[in-house]
């Protein structure tokens, strides 16, 4: 009797997480990537037609920005998953001007490849190779669901321009 229980709550489960949210894609746009002098930690300002923050209904939700560092614009979850070279940020400051959704959010330039044991933080000369020959980083809104009881929530793409990054970096 527990084994046909156990396959039910797993075949329920499996069904479940086929599930699409009715979420809105928030169209983001990009407005400036600076370094906070006193801290030394870099930002990203961003607004979107949505309240990013409240998308879900649950307050606290753990959106993060993400922005593979060698893809294009239509990247998906599952190219998220492979991606080892990336600008994360998970920390989400709303301002709210004249019913404008901007948000300031701190921002890690990180390297997960697989020979390493765990994430490292990559340093100026290492961003700089990476992106130099790019025009663009395009960045996305992320959040994965419990469990993936839904299919994970991506925003619209935005760009950030390569050349505001290096010009923050050689500050």
């Amino acid at each position: 009797m527990q084994n046909n229980q156990y396959i039910l709550f797993i075949i329920v489960l499996l069904v479940f997480s086929c599930r699409n949210h009715e979420i809105p894609k928030a169209k983001i746009g990009y407005e400036s990537f600076f370094k906070n002098k006193s801290n030394g930690n870099y930002y990203l300002k961003i607004n979107s037609d949505l309240k990013i923050d409240n998308l879900l209904g649950e307050e606290g939700a753990s959106f993060r920005i993400i922005c593979p560092l060698k893809l294009s614009s239509d990247f998906t979850t599952k190219d998220i998953e492979k991606i080892d070279k990336f600008i994360i940020g998970t920390k989400f400051e709303h301002q709210d001007f004249n019913d404008q959704q901007k948000y300031i959010i701190e921002m890690n330039f990180i390297d997960d490849s697989k020979e390493r044991l765990s994430e490292t933080f990559l340093n100026k000369n290492q961003i700089r190779s990476l992106i130099e020959t790019l025009e663009c980083i395009s960045c996305k809104i992320q959040y994965r669901f419990f469990m993936d009881t839904q299919k994970p929530y991506l925003s619209n793409p935005m760009c950030i321009p390569v050349k505001d990054i290096l010009e923050v970096l050689e500050e």
